[in-house]
C-alpha cells in the first residue's frame, strides 16, 4: 500500500483532494458569430469549471480518530450525493488488520474499526481512499499509543510489633475505636506512575482483620490528597512527584473493648508499583479514640472520608499543621483521643510507628511463558532452503489449512527474532516465536491453537515477522 497524502502523529489528521470537473464538448458546427459567442461561452464555462474545481480542492475532508479501541474514519464536505464510498484499511505495528468499506449518502460519514489490542505501545497507521461522484482523494495518519495497563512489579511485605505492657484499650475503660494506619516513603516515581497495596491483613494474637486496598498516585499536583472509595474498599492518594518524606498508605478503624497489652501484631500485605526499579520503605501505627466518624452503628460503617485523613506530612493540601500522614482532621475525632497506641500508651493520633520495613517491587520476566511458543520442529536449515543472505519469511504450507502448518523463515545471520500470529481485528492471537536464533533457515510448526491451548476460529490471520527493526507479514487463511 502506497502512502500517500499527509502523514502525522496527531491523533486527528486530514487531507483534502482536488475533484475535476467533466469535461464541455461542442455538440454542433454554429454560424462564424455563433462559434464567436460559442468560443466566449465556453471560456466562461471553463472558468465557471476551474472555479468549481478550486471550490471543490477545500472539500472531502476525512479525518481519523485513532485509539487503542480503535480508529474512527469521518468523512465530510463530500458530494451531496448518493453512495459515497471510502476504501479504508488499518495497520499496527506494520500488519494490517483490518480492511473496511464507509459507504454514506450525503456530505458526510463515519464508521469505526474495532481494535482490540495487547498491553503496551502500538504504532496504529489508518489509510483511506476514494474515488466517488466524480472525486478522488487519499489520507493517511499515524498515531503511537500505549494500550492497557502493564503488568505490575509486586512484593509482599509483612511487619510485625507487638504492643508493650500498657493495655490499648482496657475493660474498665470502655469501648473504643483502633485506628491503624501506615505510610511509606519512594524515590524515583514519575509522572502517572502509581503504588498499590491489597490482599493486606492486621492481625492481632493470630485474628485477622481486613485492611482496605490503597492506591498511591504520582502526579504534577501541587498538594496532596487522599480519599476512600467505598465501593471498590480503596484509599486513592495523589501526591506531588516530589512526594514526601511519609505518605498515607492505608488505613482501618474498628471497635475494641479490651486490647491488653502485650498483644502481637502483624502487618501484612502485597505491594505493586507500575514503575519498574523502585523500592520503598513504610511503616505503620496504632491509636485509640473514643469516637470515630460513621455512617451507621447498625451495622456499624465508619465514614473514612467524613475523619478527613492527612494525605502526607508535608503539602497537604488546605492542612498547614506538623501532623504525621494519617492524622484524623476532624475535630471531633482528634478531641477524642485517647491513651493507647502502639508504644507506651501516650496519646498519639497515630501512634507510635513500628520498625520500618523496606522492600522491591520484583517485574514479571518480559520473555514470553512456555505456553506462548510454537513447536519448533527444527532449527537447521529446512530442506531447499538455501544457506540466506537476506531476511526471508516464507508462505506458510499449507495455505488455506484446517491442521498444523509448517512456517519457514531464514536470518542472514544470528538475531533476535519475534513471530507472532493476529486475527483480523488486530488482537494477538498467539506468540509463536521469540528469543535468539543462529544464522540460517529455521521450520516452525503451528498447530492453530492460540495462548490458552484452545483451537483458533476459522478465518484469516496475520503472521509478523520482527527482526532488528524490519518486520515481514504472511497471512494465513484457517479453514474450518
Amino acid at each position: 500500500m502506497d502512502a500517500r497524502g499527509l502523514e502525522s502523529s496527531s491523533p486527528e489528521a486530514k487531507v483534502k483532494s482536488n475533484a475535476k470537473a467533466p469535461p464541455v464538448g461542442d455538440v454542433a458546427r454554429p454560424s462564424r458569430h455563433a462559434r464567436t459567442a460559442r468560443r466566449l461561452g465556453v471560456g466562461i464555462l471553463a472558468l465557471a469549471a476551474l472555479a468549481f474545481a478550486a471550490s471543490v480542492a477545500s472539500a472531502n475532508d476525512i479525518a481519523a480518530k485513532i485509539t487503542c479501541a480503535g480508529v474512527t474514519f469521518e468523512g465530510a464536505n463530500f458530494p451531496d450525493a448518493n453512495n459515497n464510498t471510502v476504501h479504508e484499511s488499518v495497520t499496527v505495528d506494520g500488519v494490517q488488520v483490518a480492511l473496511a468499506i464507509l459507504t454514506f449518502n450525503g456530505a458526510s460519514g463515519s464508521n469505526t474499526v474495532s481494535l482490540n489490542l495487547t498491553s503496551g505501545s502500538h504504532t496504529i497507521a489508518a489509510h483511506a481512499d476514494w474515488n466517488t461522484n466524480g472525486v478522488s482523494g487519499t489520507f493517511d495518519a499515524s498515531q503511537d499509543v500505549s494500550c492497557g495497563t502493564p503488568p505490575q512489579c509486586t512484593v509482599i511485605g509483612s511487619i510485625d510489633a507487638g504492643f508493650n505492657g500498657t493495655a490499648i484499650v482496657g475493660v474498665g475503660s470502655g469501648p473504643a475505636f483502633i485506628w491503624f494506619n501506615s505510610n511509606l516513603s519512594a524515590k524515583g516515581m514519575t509522572d502517572g506512575k502509581s503504588i498499590f497495596l491489597t490482599n493486606a491483613t492486621v492481625s492481632i494474637d493470630g485474628v485477622p482483620h481486613a485492611v482496605p486496598d490503597a492506591k498511591i498516585t504520582f502526579s504534577a499536583v501541587s498538594c496532596a490528597t487522599t480519599s476512600f472509595d467505598a465501593g471498590t474498599n480503596t484509599w486513592n492518594t495523589s501526591v506531588p512527584l516530589s512526594g514526601s518524606d511519609e505518605i498515607f498508605l492505608s488505613g482501618l478503624a474498628f471497635p475494641v473493648s479490651n486490647l491488653p497489652g502485650g498483644a502481637k501484631v502483624t502487618w501484612q500485605g502485597t505491594f505493586g508499583t507500575d514503575q519498574p526499579g523502585v523500592c520503598l520503605s513504610w511503616k505503620w501505627g496504632a491509636a485509640a479514640y473514643t469516637k470515630f466518624t460513621t455512617v451507621s452503628t447498625t451495622p456499624l460503617v465508619i465514614d473514612y472520608n467524613a475523619a478527613n485523613i492527612k494525605p502526607t506530612h508535608q503539602a497537604a493540601c488546605a492542612i498547614n499543621n506538623g501532623d504525621h500522614a494519617g492524622t484524623p482532621q476532624n475535630p471531633t475525632v482528634r478531641a477524642s483521643v485517647t491513651g493507647g497506641a502502639r508504644g507506651g500508651g501516650g496519646s498519639n493520633f497515630t501512634g507510635s510507628w513500628s520498625g520500618t520495613g523496606s522492600i522491591c517491587p520484583v517485574c514479571p520476566p518480559v520473555t514470553a511463558g512456555a505456553k506462548d511458543a510454537a513447536s519448533i520442529v527444527s532449527r537447521a536449515p529446512a530442506p531447499g532452503f538455501a544457506a540466506p543472505t537476506e531476511l526471508s519469511f516464507a508462505t506458510p504450507r499449507p495455505n488455506p489449512t484446517s491442521g498444523p502448518n509448517t512456517l519457514l523463515f531464514a536470518l542472514p545471520r544470528e538475531a533476535a527474532i519475534s513471530l507472532r500470529a493476529y486475527d483480523v481485528t488486530g488482537r494477538l492471537v498467539r506468540e509463536l516465536a521469540s528469543g535468539t536464533y543462529s544464522a540460517g533457515a529455521h521450520t516452525l510448526s503451528w498447530d492453530l491453537t492460540d495462548r490458552d491451548g484452545r483451537p483458533v476460529a476459522g478465518g484469516i490471520y496475520f503472521l509478523r515477522l520482527a527482526v532488528e527493526g524490519r518486520v515481514l507479514q504472511q497471512s494465513l487463511s484457517v479453514a474450518r
